[in-house]
């Protein structure tokens, strides 16, 4: 009896982190969405992990490659379907998101080279993409042997910790286990002040507090910020995560003649009976105008680029799709950007790619 009590103040501490959230939920009259951040990492690092070593899903008409914003923004159905409707192919579209394998143009190609290649490519046009990595010190590291064996365990290890831990808290019924650090205390306090739905707004920035809310969903696109049921509910999560003054870091970084080598040899690859459309993905005007202010020159050139070698580009810059860090496309307004992206990318499809018509 004695050991129980002794347990029984820190059993009441995780009851109240593991139930803070829902009651809060509960007391503001908000839509609760569970969300384990442990369980849905480890599915997400098992799907990174796997198109990392190239197991490309086979049999799709298109694939959407770049960084996390196309990991985030792209629903690949909802663009399969409003093409079935615009161009009247042969038999129904499929897609995949295969998300951030391009966020360097030279690992994509390589493992572009031994995939089976789909009729068309949604490529994403990024500024880093075509600068240097700074922490690349251009060793050529092996490809096998210990280095890789030893890659390879890390990840294993760090998808089976992450199964371990999410699946452990949702047999305790802590899924939601609040995460609150010192520095979060402000933006608490600040919500606790506001006198408008102030319930609210602390649940909210209770929700932010365990990151981006990211959720494997189906064709390979993974939501953003799953927990917040719409574009009121993203308002009132306070100030948003965003990584500006990190990117503006990187924004700094020279161009890599490499990186455009490899951005040419990937439209190469799609020139024969293929096509490759690039796109730009909508962003938050202020992290948009910071691009352009850094390396505008430098999109600029590429987007030159294209236009020479006749390559359909789009940017859905300005938009006015939520995005809470503002990068990535808050999860409940990507439907209606793939729809919108789909109308815009029918016209631009070459004729008889998709069967003998072309597209509306």
């Amino acid at each position: 009896m004695r050991k129980l009590i002794l347990i029984l103040p820190f059993v009441l501490v995780l009851a109240v982190l593991g139930g803070a959230i829902r009651f809060t939920a509960f007391i503001a009259g908000e839509t609760y969405i569970p969300y384990n951040p442990e369980l849905e990492g480890a599915s997400i690092l098992d799907h990174r992990a796997r198109l990392r070593e190239g197991e490309y899903p086979a049999s799709q008409d298109f694939y959407f490659a770049g960084t996390s914003r196309t990991m985030a923004d792209f629903t690949p159905g909802i663009v399969a379907h409003s093409l079935d409707d615009r161009c009247k192919p042969d038999h129904p579209l499929a897609g995949y998101d295969l998300g951030n394998v391009a966020d360097a143009y030279g690992d994509f190609l390589a493992a572009l080279s031994g995939a089976a290649l789909p009729r068309l490519l949604v490529l994403e046009l990024m500024p880093h993409a075509f600068l240097r990595d700074p922490t690349d010190t251009g060793a050529v590291l092996p490809a096998s042997g210990f280095h890789r064996d030893y890659e390879d365990y890390k990840t294993i290890t760090s998808i089976f910790e992450a199964g371990v831990t999410g699946n452990a808290r949702q047999i305790l019924g802590l899924g939601d286990l609040v995460t609150i650090r010192p520095g979060q205390l402000v933006l608490l306090t600040r919500a606790a002040r506001n006198g408008d739905d102030r319930f609210a707004r602390i649940y909210y920035a209770l929700r932010n507090f365990q990151g981006n809310g990211a959720r494997m969903a189906a064709d390979g696109q993974v939501y953003y910020r799953s927990y917040l049921p719409d574009r009121r509910a993203a308002a009132l999560s306070g100030d948003s995560a965003s990584e500006y003054d990190a990117y503006t870091v990187r924004l700094k970084d020279p161009p890599a003649p490499e990186a455009w080598q490899a951005f040419g040899r990937i439209l190469d690859l799609f020139s024969d009976g293929r096509q490759v459309v690039v796109v730009r993905a909508p962003i938050a005007p202020a992290l948009y105008a910071l691009e352009e202010r850094m390396q505008g020159v430098l999109m600029a050139r590429a987007v030159e680029y294209l236009h020479q070698r006749g390559v359909a580009y789009i940017d859905l810059n300005p938009g006015d799709y939520h995005s809470t860090d503002l990068s990535h496309v808050d999860w409940y307004d990507t439907a209606r950007l793939s729809d919108d992206f789909a109308r815009r990318l029918a016209p631009l499809l070459r004729p008889g790619l998709f069967g003998a018509g072309g597209c509306a």
